[in-house]
């Protein structure tokens, strides 16, 4: 109940002070200073960052869905690769037609292209098959859904 309590709190005001979560809550400045280092423990919370709007930056977002065969992969190298590519900001395993999911960054449809051969080039034979999403624009974003409340 209490978890709860600062959750909402910070859904209405993610950059609340411990002192403006206090008011807001009702709850001792030191409860909530108590229960937001346990939430970052636990991976409750994972981070105190910004969400971009990368238009902004003059990018678009790109979505790579990829079906690899995972028994022609090298794992390893495949981490090496996306951990070396600064425009490539998320990868994770799927279930489904696709497996993998490359999130990526491009100021151009020509550097999207070279990301793309780059991307294919380093899985090789082990691509099965490769589609491309654009991302639009957001119509709904919530961090944190409210039927977990």
């Amino acid at each position: 109940e209490i978890d709860k309590k600062i959750i909402k709190a910070l859904m209405k005001n993610p950059r609340a002070s411990f002192q403006e979560l206090s008011k807001s809550t009702n709850l001792n400045h030191e409860t909530i200073r108590y229960r937001m280092k346990k939430f970052v423990k636990e991976k409750l919370i994972t981070n105190f960052g910004l969400i971009h709007d990368y238009k902004k930056y003059g990018l678009y977002v790109n979505y790579f869905l990829i079906n690899i065969n995972e028994k022609k992969l090298n794992l390893e190298l495949f981490k090496k690769y996306l951990n070396s590519k600064l425009n490539i900001f998320y990868c994770a395993k799927l279930e489904g037609d696709y497996n993998c999911i490359v999130y990526a960054t491009s100021k151009s449809p020509q550097e999207l292209g070279k990301i793309q051969d780059d991307l294919m080039d380093s899985l090789g034979d082990s691509i099965k098959n490769l589609d491309l999403l654009f991302m639009g624009k957001t119509l709904k974003y919530e961090q944190f859904p409210k039927e977990l409340l």
